[in-house]
C-alpha cells in the first residue's frame, strides 16, 4: 500500500510499532541498534545503541547506575569528606 501511495504522489510511510522495531526491521538488526542490557532494578532491557560504530573503539552499554549507587566515591574520594561528616549529613538531612 506504501508503494502505491508513493507512486500516485501521495507521502506515505511505514508506520512500525516499537515490537516491529525491534524484531524485524532488516537495517535495525544488522547494524546491531537494539542491545539487551541487565539493569538491577528493572532486569533485561532493550536499549537503542549508538547510531554509529567505531571500528577500532568497541561500545558497551551498561545500565544506568542505581540512586545513591556512587555516594561513597563522591563524599570520600572527590570531596574528602570523613565517615562522620558523612553521617552526620544524613542526619541533618543535607546528604539524602
Amino acid at each position: 500500500m506504501m508503494l502505491r501511495l508513493q507512486k500516485a504522489g501521495v507521502a506515505a510511510g511505514v508506520v512500525q510499532s516499537p515490537k516491529d522495531l525491534l524484531e524485524n526491521d532488516p537495517q535495525l538488526k544488522a547494524r546491531d541498534h537494539y542491545r539487551e542490557v541487565d539493569h538491577p532494578e528493572v532486569g533485561k532491557s532493550h536499549y537503542n545503541a549508538l547510531p554509529f560504530t567505531l571500528s577500532e573503539t568497541p561500545i558497551e552499554l551498561k545500565p544506568a547506575p542505581m540512586l545513591g549507587e556512587h555516594n561513597d566515591y563522591v563524599f570520600k574520594d572527590i570531596l574528602k569528606l570523613t565517615d562522620d561528616e558523612i553521617t552526620q549529613g544524613y542526619a541533618e538531612g543535607y546528604i539524602a
